[in-house]
């Protein structure tokens, strides 16, 4: 006979919450061998077990509770509410927790001042008052979120003698020429009562004592309306036009764009502000592609430039040439730079000319030896052609001198004759020009005779001088001056100066005006 086990625990309730559904248990059947657990009489029975069951609530958690009184002063601090789970008895409850708002009580508007309650002449109270208006759970009365004083008072004087002055004429220019402006005007206080200190007194109630007024009350000055007209109509810019186009398109350039004045539609431009002139500037400029570095407009080509001009006309001698200079535009091409960081042997080259030589002789050999001395011993030299046979003259090749050392020599020059003759040196003094004369000797060496000696040049030197003026020389002599005229007559007188000699033969007559006189009386 099979033997069943014990029934298991149900199972969770397949229903959706707060619906309905089935929930179940199970048991095992234990079978000796041979033995079917299926079987009526033997068997276990029925090892599943199904029972009706109803879901849990869709929402565990009930109604939350009221709000618990804020833990701060004035309504503030935090307040907390709970909820019980219905679905778990054991289960904890949730709290939530706020921040409070601080209530705030609002005071009202302060009454106008009482009469002053004094004597003329006399001290005494005034008062004023005003409401406090607080949510629930304010109070009025705390100083922290209350109205504070709800009352107050300020000492104060019986009837014044102190009166305004009418008030004066505008102080400065209206503020505005149209549309509504202000000037200021003032008044004075006709016997103004110096500050007191209000003494004690039995009736004040208030918990403080604003200061005490004094003088006339009000404000000594005001501003007061002008220039009520309204304005003219006033034109305003429009919208600006689009940027030009830059004018450079690299190195920086400008551009440019305007806006239109406009005037209010059918108004004049004479009646509106300014002759419809608008406030600004109608064109704006700024800078434009200074970032953009402009290509140089000159630079070096690949090909080179003519030789230049040899430093010499013939020998040796050098020359340059350059790389060729490519201009992109020729007004404001200036010649070619070497860009930088580059060699500037890369743009510039030097040369040897390719001069003929300076002279057709090569250079002279050396002297040959000279065989005795002076006089008739001489040494010579030759030098070879270096060019085509035609260029050379065969009679140039060769150069003969006197030997040196013991070889003739001219003496120094001796000093300058006086100057010799001249013009009438026979009959009279001498003048005009003339010459003088100096000398030098040739010194030849000891045995050699003296026109054997090969002095080259002259041995005597002329050159001219002059000995003054002849006629210098005649007028040494003047004769009398010639008498006057006679009152009334001539006025000149004259002299002369006569060298009649054959070297001078000269006449030349002076005039000049006879001195002041006057006639007698009775005379001319």
């Amino acid at each position: 006979m099979c033997v069943a086990s014990e029934w298991s625990e149900f199972g969770e309730c397949d229903a959706e919450c707060d619906g309905f559904g089935q929930m179940t248990r199970n048991r095992e059947c234990a079978c000796p061998e041979g033995a079917d657990e299926d079987d009526e009489e033997c068997g276990c029975g029925e090892l599943t077990e199904c029972k009706s069951c109803q879901g849990k609530p869709c929402n565990c958690w009930g109604e939350w509770a009221p709000w618990s009184p804020c833990d701060g002063p004035c309504g503030a601090g935090t307040r907390k509410r709970v909820s019980e789970n219905i679905c778990d008895e054991g289960a904890e409850p949730k709290i939530e927790e706020e921040e409070c708002e601080e209530i705030l009580c609002t005071p009202g508007e302060w009454s106008e001042w009482t009469e002053c309650d004094a004597e003329p002449g006399e001290y005494g109270q005034k008062f004023r008052e005003r409401d406090c208006s607080c949510p629930p759970g304010g109070d009025e009365l705390n100083p922290d979120c209350g109205c504070g004083d709800l009352k107050e008072c300020l000492s104060c004087k019986g009837e014044s003698l102190c009166e305004w002055s009418p008030w004066s004429e505008p102080k400065a220019p209206c503020t505005s020429t149209c549309g509504g402006g202000t000037q200021p005007r003032d008044r004075i206080c006709n016997e103004r009562p110096k500050s007191f200190e209000a003494p004690d007194s039995p009736r004040r109630t208030c918990d403080s004592v604003p200061e005490i007024e004094e003088g006339c009350p009000g404000a000594f000055t005001e501003q007061t309306p002008c220039s009520v007209d309204a304005c003219p109509p006033k034109c305003e810019f429009g919208e600006w036009t689009c940027w030009s186009e830059c004018s450079a398109t690299c190195g920086g350039g400008k551009m440019s764009r305007d806006r239109p004045c406009n005037c209010p539609e059918g108004v004049p431009e004479s009646e509106c502000e300014n002759n419809g002139q608008c406030e600004g500037e109608p064109i704006e400029e700024q800078d434009c592609n200074t970032d953009i570095t402009c290509p140089p407009e000159c630079e070096f080509g690949d090909d080179w430039a003519p030789w230049g001009p040899c430093t010499t006309t013939c020998g040796p001698g050098s020359r340059q040439r350059e790389k060729e200079c490519d201009c992109k535009s020729s007004d404001k091409c200036d010649g070619c730079e070497v860009p930088e960081g580059s060699n500037p042997d890369d743009f510039l080259e030097t040369g040897d000319c390719p001069n003929a030589p300076c002279t057709c002789w090569g250079d002279w050999a050396p002297w040959s030896e000279c065989p005795n001395g002076c006089g008739t011993d001489t040494r010579t030299r030759e030098r070879p052609c270096i060019c085509e046979d035609e260029d050379c003259n065969e009679e140039d090749n060769i150069e003969q001198e006197i030997c040196p050392g013991d070889s003739c020599m001219w003496s120094c020059w001796s000093e300058w004759s006086e100057c010799l003759g001249g013009v009438n040196s026979l009959e009279g003094p001498p003048c005009g020009e003339s010459t003088k004369k100096r000398t030098r000797t040739c010194d030849c060496p000891p045995g050699v005779d003296e026109d054997e000696c090969g002095c080259e040049g002259p041995s005597e030197e002329e050159a001219p001088c002059d000995l003054g003026s002849c006629e210098d020389l005649c007028y040494t002599q003047w004769s009398p001056w010639s008498p006057c005229g006679e009152c009334g007559g001539l006025s000149t007188r004259e002299r002369e100066c006569k060298c009649d000699a054959e070297w001078c033969q000269f006449t030349t007559t002076e005039m000049n005006e006879c001195p002041d006189f006057k006639c007698k009386p009775g005379t001319g």
